[in-house]
């Protein structure tokens, strides 16, 4: 009998416990987003953004920015949000925002430029940074227009 309740418990444990950190796993490698999102955050972190040319207009209150957009990823995106950091002469960040840059003529491996304009400037700023945030805050999608 004790041979009997040790054998089911042995069993349980073997198909109880792998089901069980399957799940956990996927918690944690999800930071609460669904496998949709991933999905894009994903094909997201595979595009390579570089300033090729910054025109700060303090007076306009806007931001001329040249970039140059590649697609390494193998599926395709419609919109790419960007991270934009404006930086004061003693290069500490003043002001961030994002910058949404349609991206749908972009299949995989292929790059463009892009001329954008972005708005405000901060009168402070002598530099700025452009990036793709690689876990963009769960918070913040809707200002996103890939994840809508």
């Amino acid at each position: 009998m004790r041979r009997r309740a040790i054998l089911i418990g042995l069993i349980f444990l073997v198909f109880l416990l792998p089901a069980c950190s399957k799940e956990k796993r996927k918690e944690k490698n999800s930071y609460g987003y669904s496998e949709k999102e991933l999905s894009i955050i994903n094909t997201r972190n595979q595009f390579k953004v570089e300033v090729t040319n910054c025109i700060i207009k303090r007076e306009e209150g806007e931001i001329l920015l040249n970039l140059h957009i590649v697609n390494n990823s193998r599926k395709k995106l419609n919109y790419l949000t960007l991270k934009l950091v404006q930086y004061d002469k003693d290069e500490k960040p003043i002001a961030e925002g994002r910058i949404t840059v349609d991206v749908s003529d972009l299949d995989p491996g292929i790059g463009k430029t892009e001329l954008l304009k972005y708005t405000p400037a901060d009168p402070r700023a002598i530099g700025i940074s452009v990036e793709v945030e690689q876990l963009p805050p769960k918070e913040k999608l809707s200002q996103y227009k890939e994840f809508m």
